[in-house]
């Protein structure tokens, strides 16, 4: 189906919540039968646009991701781009300040489901505005840890990350490195970044290709085409 102008497929649910539209993938030998897959209709079109909020449940795999806003200093003219921080572990950051008391003691206090829902606890502390040692007086128990410095009254910028332990997170961790299955073995997701020499067509994933034209627009420089054969 191919829209002219227009939708190529439309729907509404006004009653009891209803989907606008339900697509369930079938089986498929090589890559397990996709409910949607949707391609960009132009080098600069969008596979895909959603005006509200969007929930996945599973996994969302990409190449790159960012935020796209409003710039605050210049909203009718421009955008501001941030990327995501990542990491190969299901990681939460935390960070915060406190100022020691005349002890050099000072006290985090974390939320009630911090130590639910995390673990493997790592810390950075930062003494500011005076040079000061400070450290990890005691690390986090019953959802606090405890910063000590050498002097009184020292602000701490402080940092503990930790690694997801909920029931989801521990049935489904994130393969860091995985081998790829014999029929998509030969394809490679980016292959205007990558070295490696290939033979046969490929399929050319959705990834920014920045130009000096339009070095302010990464939106509008996606190279989403797709030529393999299938």
């Amino acid at each position: 189906m191919a829209g002219h102008g227009g939708d190529a497929v439309s729907g509404c649910a006004t009653c009891y919540g209803g989907a606008g539209g339900y697509f369930a993938g079938g089986g498929s030998s090589f890559q397990g039968g996709e409910g949607v897959y949707a391609v960009g209709g132009s080098p600069n079109g969008w596979a895909g646009e959603f005006d509200g909020t969007v929930n996945v449940s599973g996994y969302l795999s990409k190449s790159s991701g960012s935020f796209k806003i409003d710039h605050p200093l210049d909203p009718a003219n421009k955008y501001l781009y941030h990327s995501f921080v990542e990491s190969p572990d299901m990681m939460n950051v935390y960070n915060g300040n406190v100022t020691t008391d005349g002890s050099g003691h000072a006290i985090v206090t974390l939320p009630d489901w911090f130590q639910a829902l995390n673990s493997d606890f790592r810390y950075q502390l930062t003494a500011i505005g005076q040079p000061a040692r400070a450290w990890v007086a005691s690390e986090v128990n019953r959802n606090n840890f405890a910063i000590g410095t050498d002097k009184p009254n020292v602000k701490v910028s402080w940092q503990v990350t930790g690694i997801r332990q909920d029931a989801w997170a521990n049935a489904h961790r994130i393969a860091v490195e995985a081998e790829k299955a014999k029929p998509t073995r030969v394809i490679i997701c980016t292959p205007s970044c990558s070295t490696m020499r290939v033979s046969r067509a490929l399929p050319k994933c959705t990834i920014p290709v920045r130009s000096a034209a339009n070095s302010s627009r990464p939106d509008l420089e996606m190279n989403s085409q797709r030529n393999i054969k299938r």
